[in-house]
């Protein structure tokens, strides 16, 4: 965090705001319904690629004419599919990298990738994943199955997840873990730590009383000042409910222009404040305790980002350049190969030449390039 914030050892030219918890922002939500019927047990204790893989199993054996698990066109919209493998694949763009061994690499690329691939690509051929998946273009109209019950394995976001259950009240859609290889596996990439939101201030080297407004702002990140200025006090925006839990008012509730942007007037702001966040205040409501609920379920317990690849390093603009004219024949490639190992048309055993293919399209190089960055960064901060 400090290497993400500090220009040099004396210099913090933007003080950021954060969040007070960092919550995942998607995952998988399962049928819970369907889980009873077959008796399968709880949608949270399913951690497992194998046991997501029985779980789809039989939801294809009661309904043969399902598919199970509806999957965007991207393959993966956030990190919830391929935790497991420690990567995140999206089949549009070489966008995610990450370090292993003190080496740089960009997700889709990898073993571990051909491996995910493996899952995938298995799961395409047992008639699980809905060969129209290319029409489900994120932010377009496309049918999910969740309203006709013919999905039973959803990627969702929490925030978004009442409109899914609205649309079809026989269905009782709760969160599951993110997948993983066996239930004690420690997971090396996929899940943010930073915590970094919009928010930000600066202060000016022309300012009268310089100690007096970092102290002011140091008040904000404080317990005290955090909860003040995330809440306020009490009888306005929140009051106890009858468990002795802090929920918003009506008064909030029921403002014209929405909860969160009155929220953001009367009280700090994730766009806006350099602020300790609390995000989960959004959900201080009836039935918000389900977005809570999803939020715990898809933390990973074990998790130590050792492949994180820190978010603080950028290119020269001659070194940008660079990479980017590589990466637009390189992305085009990209996409065009590994949309044929999901169903088969590429088989999983020409991973290898892949990745020799992309190294001929230009990846060694913009590998090289981000490499150099990266130890510089390691040795600055050694």
């Amino acid at each position: 965090i400090l290497n993400y914030i500090y220009y040099d050892s004396e210099t913090m030219p933007i003080i950021y705001g954060r969040y007070k918890e960092v919550n995942p922002n998607m995952g998988f939500y399962l049928r819970q319904d369907w889980l009873d019927k077959l008796n399968l047990g709880l949608a949270e204790d399913i951690k497992t690629y194998d046991q997501l893989t029985e779980v789809m199993k039989a939801f294809k054996t009661v309904q043969p004419e399902s598919y199970p698990m509806f999957m965007f066109s991207t393959i993966e919209l956030d990190s919830y599919m391929f935790t497991g493998y420690n990567t995140y694949i999206t089949g549009n763009a070489l966008a995610n990298k990450r370090v292993v061994d003190g080496k740089v690499q960009f997700c889709g690329t990898t073993d571990d990738c051909g491996a995910a691939m493996a899952q995938l690509a298995k799961w395409y051929d047992e008639g699980y994943v809905n060969p129209n998946y290319l029409s489900a273009v994120a932010g377009q109209s496309y049918n999910d199955g969740t309203a006709d019950n013919t999905t039973g394995v959803f990627p969702c976001l929490a925030s978004t997840i009442g409109g899914t259950i609205s649309a079809n009240v026989e269905a009782d859609w709760q969160p599951m873990p993110k997948p993983l290889l066996t239930e004690n596996q420690v997971i090396h990439f996929g899940q943010s730590d930073l915590g970094f939101h919009y928010g930000s201030a600066a202060v000016s080297a022309k300012c009268a009383n310089i100690p007096l407004v970092v102290s002011w702002i140091d008040w904000w990140y404080s317990d005290e000042g955090s909860d003040f200025t995330n809440w306020g006090p009490e009888g306005y925006i929140w009051e106890y409910n009858e468990n002795g839990e802090r929920q918003l008012t009506d008064f909030i509730l029921s403002q014209q222009v929405g909860t969160a942007v009155a929220m953001s007037v009367y009280l700090c702001s994730f766009l806006a404040d350099a602020c300790l966040f609390d995000n989960n205040r959004h959900y201080a409501y009836p039935g918000g305790e389900a977005i809570l609920k999803s939020f715990e379920v898809w933390k990973i317990k074990n998790y130590d980002g050792t492949y994180t690849f820190p978010a603080s390093i950028k290119l020269s603009a001659e070194d940008g350049d660079r990479a980017t004219s590589i990466m637009t024949d390189l992305n085009t490639y990209f996409t065009e190969q590994i949309y044929l190992f999901v169903d088969g048309s590429r088989p999983i055993s020409e991973w290898k030449s892949f990745q020799s293919e992309l190294d001929s399209f230009g990846l060694s190089e913009v590998v090289a390039i981000w490499q150099a960055e990266y130890d510089k960064y390691i040795e600055k901060n050694a």
